[in-house]
């Protein structure tokens, strides 16, 4: 992308230059969209949320062939042409959230007012839906975008953006501070009583928002808006619009290069695909018998299958010399079993998933088989768990403005957020470690560290309430005669 010129210059003052200049940068906000939507980046966030759905583009396209009676290449749509999908791509990001995110991530800070506020301000969805769907957007499409604004009501508001409407305009070369965003969308709207799809250019910047639509190939100002630029923030109720001073995007990138999971394991996907289709293609043919005929007249061999189909017999001209063979071919699928195998072994491999085969890693695995199984995904993860903790520490940043806003005291406390990865153990093995270690460590790190124990404060409470009551209830008994007790 062009950076450094006109409009995209890292100090430039976007009201003015649009003031002065609206078509030339206009001109130049196309440029960049164009440029973006070229890009490999782009493709690859097509491909990703295509192979996450199950769409996989390279069997989707494949086609048999034929020449016909001009030697002509044709496609031949009577061939058996069987396509068959394997969603790799959905079950190893779902695997890779859900080991991430599947337990709620922990907020950590001196202040416990202060962690009130901040879970107040994002709200419960946040962390049951906004993470999940910005980890899926990370992972399908290289990078995710969150989106922060006020709502009407004056209520801080987060919004995940699909990665391919995002045009980032970066101002560093490692891509960590924004200097704009451009989004690109369709809308759709009634033009009088005609339903018409609109394309959407917005132009955020340090200011506000630039609304624009694209007819004729060129930029409009959208009309929907009466503010040019739209304010982010108002201070107050009815107050003077302001802004939050940087750009309110935030990303999560899925590693350094921000490319998605599928370009390391697309090939592999595509071959597998492919041979697995080819293979049902094979036992679809072999299925079908070859006839010999010996002594048989000239007849139309269609004619001749519909009498083996109906009448379960033909007639031989020559009783002598004559007769029908039928021949079945012979399979073999030793070969695709093997290449199929190794095919899914390199697919798991290179895409960092976890082995779920009982006969490769048995039914009771080990705690350091389950580490070792698991070790690719801890590698992935930690990719995107380095990004997440980055862009909470932006979205704090936010959260400091609007509690300012509002009136809210903000405590100047260091805030940390921990993923509680959903981590596989053999829980007897677990219990048998923890039982042998609680003579040399303390009791509340033995109880965090059982496999049952989703909170160690909880579980440490209500042991402590269990054996009150059952002292208050030994303390309570009162001997009688024959050396019996009663309540």
């Amino acid at each position: 992308m062009a950076t450094g010129v006109g409009i995209l210059a890292p100090t430039i003052n976007w009201a003015q230059q649009l003031k002065n200049n609206g078509l030339d940068d206009r001109q130049i906000i196309m440029e960049e969209v164009g440029t973006f939507e070229r890009s490999p980046k782009y493709h690859w966030m097509i491909t990703g949320e295509r192979y996450y759905l199950g769409d996989n583009e390279a069997i989707a396209r494949k086609q048999k062939y034929k020449y016909d009676a001009k030697e002509q290449r044709v496609v031949d749509e009577d061939a058996i042409n069987n396509k068959l999908v394997h969603s790799f791509m959905h079950n190893l990001v779902d695997d890779k959230v859900a080991y991430l995110l599947a337990k709620e991530p922990t907020i950590k800070c001196g202040n416990e007012a202060y962690i009130e506020l901040i879970r107040e301000t994002l709200g419960q969805p946040f962390f049951e839906q906004r993470l999940e769907t910005l980890c899926e957007e990370a992972s399908n499409k290289g990078i995710g975008w969150l989106y922060v604004y006020i709502n009407e009501q004056g209520e801080f508001k987060t919004l995940v953006f699909p990665a391919q409407q995002i045009v980032p305009i970066w101002s560093d070369d490692d891509h960590t501070q924004l200097q704009a965003v451009i989004r690109t969308y369709e809308q759709t709207e009634y033009i009088g009583s005609r339903k018409e799809n609109i394309k959407r250019v917005d132009l955020y910047t340090f200011d506000g928002v630039y609304h624009y639509d694209l007819r004729g190939g060129a930029l409009a100002a959208n009309t929907n808006y009466k503010d040019f630029p739209t304010p982010y923030l108002k201070r107050g109720k009815g107050g003077a619009p302001t802004s939050w001073g940087t750009i309110p995007f935030i990303a999560v990138k899925n590693n350094s290069y921000e490319y998605p999971d599928i370009k390391f394991v697309k090939s592999l996907i595509d071959d597998y695909d492919d041979k697995r289709s080819e293979n049902s293609n094979f036992l679809d043919v072999a299925r079908r018998l070859v006839w010999v005929l010996k002594g048989y007249g000239e007849e139309d061999l269609h004619k001749l299958a519909g009498k083996i189909a109906h009448y379960n017999a033909i007639n031989v001209d020559d009783a002598t010399e004559g007769g029908v063979e039928a021949i079945s071919p012979s399979i073999d699928l030793g070969g695709y079993d093997t290449h199929f195998a190794q095919l899914k072994r390199d697919i798991l491999e290179f895409g960092q998933g976890v082995n779920k085969n009982l006969d490769d890693i048995g039914t009771a695995p080990s705690g350091v088989a389950l580490k070792f199984l698991y070790s690719g995904l801890d590698l992935k993860c930690n990719k995107l768990e380095k990004s997440l903790k980055t862009a909470f520490r932006k979205l704090l940043e936010f959260v400091d403005t609007y509690l300012s806003l509002t009136g809210k005291a903000v405590p100047k406390e260091p805030v940390e957020i921990i993923f509680n990865r959903s981590v596989m153990v053999n829980e007897s093995e677990a219990i048998q470690n923890v039982a042998a270690s609680t003579a040399i460590i303390s009791r509340k790190t033995a109880i965090s560290h059982h496999p049952w124990v989703q909170d160690a404060e909880q579980e440490m409470s209500d042991v402590a309430e269990e054996q009150e009551d059952e002292e208050r209830r030994l303390y309570n008994k009162a001997p009688v005669t024959n050396n019996a007790q009663q309540e």
